[in-house]
């Protein structure tokens, strides 16, 4: 049930800009991931969230209204935080939003419209990647008007993705000498 509520919101994010709606030209949707998201009752994400979700992509489109329950319709802010596998090589990460959004990968900020006046546009970073679990991290900012957030990616140049390391040998056995699953005496 729930799969198929997602199918058709984003089938209506992506046919309504096509049928003359006032909706924003969409980026697909990243799924595969389980994100956390928090949300904040201001502008540059101080306190505790007042919502907290488990959500599988950043495809959201709020238009006028909120997120959630204590979350206003203006003037909220959204951190969306993953662990997330890349393979080797160039990945090109997309980002619409309105108002704002910041891409940080390991602690590293690629993308970031805050104060920059980019409200709406659809933006791409392209971004080296190692072989590996990232710290992925969106920061979303809304003031006014409509709300949404788009966030997708996709490889664009495959790197050489590295042979494992084999496993660490076991820890040495240093309990004496191995024990015998029997024992066996002259008496039987």
């Amino acid at each position: 049930m729930k799969r198929i509520l997602v199918i058709a919101i984003l089938a209506a994010v992506l046919l309504l800009p096509l049928l003359g709606g006032a909706s924003p030209a969409p980026v697909s949707a990243q799924s595969g991931n389980t994100w956390t998201a928090f949300y904040f009752n201001n502008t540059n994400w101080a306190g505790s969230p007042v919502l907290t979700q488990t959500v599988p992509f950043i495809a959201f489109n709020w238009g006028f209204g909120s997120p959630g329950a204590g979350v206003p319709v203006d003037n909220f802010t959204a951190r969306f935080e993953s662990q997330v596998f890349f393979n080797a090589g160039t990945t090109r990460f997309t980002l619409q939003a309105d108002d704002e959004v910041a891409l940080i990968i390991n602690g590293v900020t690629f993308l970031d419209t805050r104060g920059a006046g980019r409200s709406g546009k659809s933006l791409t970073v392209d971004v080296p990647m190692n072989q590996g679990w990232q710290q992925v991290q969106v920061l979303y900012r809304e003031f006014t008007q409509a709300a949404f957030v788009f966030v997708n990616w996709q490889l664009i140049k495959p790197g050489t993705n590295p042979t494992p390391p084999p496993p660490p040998p076991p820890p040495p056995n240093n309990c004496g000498p191995a024990s015998a699953s029997s024992v066996q005496t002259n008496l039987g």
